[in-house]
């Protein structure tokens, strides 16, 4: 009985002192850990800030562009995330409409070190270079302000210009924290708008060369008038606002594994084109043969032919072959080389060929054919691959009216049948939001 009462006891005085206090005690004020006068500021939400939890798979390179680690500006020292570089516009000022719009994508080793380098290329214009490079764990980033500069080509020839009558080729040479520094190739120089070029191998006009000097000095660069020498980028249609399925397929490594090698033989009508793919790592080769299409209305530099790309979005790399150019308005057809797995070797995609401009959608895993029947009117296929196989699953076709409006064709297939819609007199924000609502539908 004591223990009862003691135990009885002990429980009362716990209660005193703890505040048993029934639904009165969850009205009372947590207990708070810090000082009084300390008080707690709250978060910067004003730029996007990376998720919380960072996938630890993502690279360093991965995670600055996807805004989840910050880059430093090397003519700045500042840290900055990649969504907050581009909100400035050409003239240094915030929230402008015409704020940078990079469009272009490389992943290439511009400067032969063995590491490799992300560049985005803007259409703004002015031109311009994002470059992002990785030294010792951290990312740098750097702008390249060159006026109507062109695509970057795969060993880091950059064409700039300084003005109309004034353009530059130059080559990336070496990549440090201090940035990155580039190498004169040679500086094209016409004295007034509508005179004769004239070809400097510095920039302050010393040492003219003739034109045949020029040609012999960019094909020493891998690079010549014909453009043989293969462009690296992709198109990002949506500018920069790129998924993290996009930019984990465009940083994905192996794509270096295949080399090729293109030659060229015949004239005019019989022109013929053999391409030697192979890979060191296990000896792999692999012939394919092109003969010249006689449809064709321009045909293909060696440099351009070639591209390796995940076609059927498996996790294998696959091979499309430029045939040519086709038509009044150039559109371009390709030759699909679809690797097996199971054979070891890439197999041709018969089907793929009928599609004209084909565009690779990453994000919604789609391939898009774009064809301009008119000046006024554009028809675009959606094509995706099911069970290894290429089907046309939707068609849109827009025309342009007198009065700036559009009528839309809208076709898709489903259930084994097409059905058909139509719009007319759509506003063109109209027209992009069914187009995205139909490419939406097979993503």
């Amino acid at each position: 009985m004591k223990k009862i009462v003691l135990v009885l006891l002990m429980i009362v005085v716990l209660c005193v002192f703890t505040g048993c206090e029934g639904e009165e005690q969850a009205t009372k004020e947590p207990i708070k850990t810090h000082k009084a006068e300390e008080t707690i500021k709250p978060e910067d939400t004003s730029a996007s800030q990376p998720d919380e939890e960072a996938d630890d798979e993502l690279s360093l390179m991965q995670k600055a562009l996807l805004n989840k680690e910050k880059v430093k500006l090397v003519d700045t020292k500042e840290m900055k995330y990649l969504n907050e570089i581009l909100s400035v516009d050409a003239y240094g000022e915030e929230g402008k409409d015409d704020s940078k719009k990079y469009d272009f994508f490389y992943y290439e080793d511009m400067d032969g070190n063995g590491t490799k380098e992300v560049a985005l290329s803007t259409t703004y214009i002015g031109g311009d270079f994002l470059i992002f490079f990785e030294i010792d764990n951290v990312i740098y980033a750097q702008e390249w302000p060159y006026r109507g500069m062109n695509p970057l080509y795969n060993d880091g020839v950059m064409e700039g210009s300084n003005g109309a009558a004034d353009n530059v080729i130059t080559k990336v040479k070496e990549i440090t924290k201090d940035g990155v520094k580039d190498e004169l190739i040679v500086n094209i120089i016409s004295d007034d708008y509508l005179g004769e070029a004239k070809y400097y191998t510095k920039e302050n006009r010393e040492g003219e060369i003739t034109y045949d000097e020029y040609v012999e000095l960019m094909n020493s660069y891998s690079f010549n008038l014909a453009g043989s020498h293969g462009r690296s980028g992709k198109y990002i249609a949506k500018e920069y606002d790129y998924s993290e399925k996009v930019i984990r397929h465009l940083l994905r490594e192996g794509k270096e594994d295949f080399t090729y090698e293109v030659n060229r033989t015949g004239e005019e009508e019989d022109i013929k084109w053999d391409i030697t793919i192979k890979r060191e790592k296990d000896g792999f080769s692999q012939d394919i043969v092109l003969v010249k299409d006689n449809l064709v209305s321009c045909i293909p530099t060696e440099g351009e032919m070639v591209e390796v790309v995940d076609v059927n979005f498996d996790g294998y790399f696959d091979i499309l072959i430029l045939k040519g150019y086709y038509g009044a308005q150039g559109a371009k057809e390709y030759e699909a080389y679809i690797w097996n797995e199971q054979t070891k070797n890439f197999v041709r995609d018969e089907s793929f060929n009928q599609i004209p401009n084909p565009d690779i959608d990453y994000d919604k895993e789609l391939i898009i054919g774009d064809n301009r029947a008119s000046s006024s009117t554009h028809d675009y296929s959606v094509y995706r691959y099911e069970n290894g196989e290429l089907i046309n699953v939707a068609v849109i076709s827009a025309t342009f009216t007198d009065d700036d409006k559009m009528n839309v064709s809208e076709r898709r297939f489903a259930d084994g049948k097409w059905s058909e819609k139509t719009y007319v007199g759509l506003s063109y924000e109209e027209y992009e939001e069914k187009y995205e609502q139909l490419l939406g539908q097979f993503a």
